[in-house]
């Protein structure tokens, strides 16, 4: 989880009227989950935003965004705010291939071996 601080944290504010009523404040990232494409080398991520309570425990109360990384390491969410480019992409990919090949092998529940 990302604790999210200054200009990134979002408060929603709940008026009647002019007067304040409640508010929603959305102070955390969370990974939800990621699928890798091995054979187009992209990656997609859901991320959840919302915030923690007292003992940590995420909840949602915002949207969340959906997130692809092209294999040229170019990435783009779901709403077009978060855009951008990382490096490595295809090395990240490539190990995470060579590591799922490993665990089914190991799990020893096939023989072969990794190409």
């Amino acid at each position: 989880m990302i604790k999210l601080t200054g200009d990134s944290v979002t408060t929603v504010q709940y008026l009647s009227g002019t007067t304040v009523v409640g508010s929603v404040v959305t102070d955390v990232l969370y990974i939800q989950s990621v699928r890798l494409d091995f054979s187009s080398g992209a990656l997609y991520a859901t991320i959840s935003r919302g915030t923690t309570d007292a003992n940590g425990v995420f909840s949602s109360n915002y949207p969340s965004l959906d997130i692809v990384v092209n294999p040229d390491g170019s990435f783009i969410s779901s709403d077009g705010k978060w855009t951008g480019a990382l490096n490595n992409v295809s090395a990240l990919m490539n190990s995470l291939k060579s590591q799922f090949d490993q665990f089914i092998l190991l799990s020893g529940m096939v023989k072969g071996s990794a190409i």
